[in-house]
Parts: structure tokens; C-alpha cells; sequence
């Protein structure tokens, strides 16, 4: 029963998603066609922002990736300021300079990504 359901939910999948692109396909080939007959010049103005727009999108999610890393950096020095708060009982267990270490590479990296 589950491998029959299966084939359903395959077949719909591909035949669905392949007719769908095929004809989105065919309306931005035919929209092309129809642009380049009124116009050509207007019709190569119009497809110079492509680039430019696929860049922007691009450079977008790289923007985004990096400000939420940044914001991940930023909750973990909150946390090292804790601790430097309790640099006393760092210094007892001698793990001072390793938080200072820890600190100030994580301080580094935030200031890489931001």
C-alpha cells in the first residue's frame, strides 16, 4: 500500500513539476517574442537588469547568512562577559587565560563578519 502510495505522490510530483515548467517556459519564450517583434531595442534595455538582478539576489542571502552568524557571535560574547565576570574563580582554576583567549577570538570573528 505504501509503495503504491508512493508512486502516486511520485508521479504527480514529476508530471506536475515537468508541465509546469514547460509552460513557464513557453510564456516567458513567448513574452520574449512578443517584446523582441514591438521592439528589440527596448526589449535588450529591458534584459540588461537581468544580471544585475540575479547578483542582487545572490548577494542577498549571502547578506543574510552573515548577519545571522554575526547575531549568533554576538549571543556568545554576551555569555564571555559572564564569565569574565567571574574572573576570580577563573584565576582560582587557572582557566583565565583560556577565556580570554576564547574571548577575543570570538570578538575577532564578529568583527570579520560585521
Amino acid at each position: 500500500m505504501r509503495l503504491t502510495g508512493d508512486i502516486v505522490l511520485l508521479r504527480e510530483l514529476l508530471v506536475g513539476n515537468i508541465l509546469d515548467s514547460v509552460g513557464a517556459l513557453l510564456v516567458i519564450l513567448g513574452t520574449l517574442l512578443a517584446m523582441i517583434w514591438m521592439d528589440w531595442r527596448l526589449t535588450l534595455l529591458s534584459l540588461a537588469i537581468v544580471p544585475w538582478s540575479v547578483r542582487r539576489r545572490y548577494f542577498s542571502k549571502q547578506i543574510r547568512s552573515l548577519v545571522s552568524q554575526n547575531a549568533g557571535r554576538k549571543a556568545s560574547c554576551v555569555l564571555g562577559r559572564r564569565g569574565a565576570g567571574a574572573i576570580h574563580v577563573l584565576q582560582a582554576f587557572g582557566a583565565a587565560s583560556r577565556a580570554s583567549e576564547k574571548y577575543e577570538k570570538q570578538n575577532r570573528q564578529s568583527l570579520r563578519s560585521a
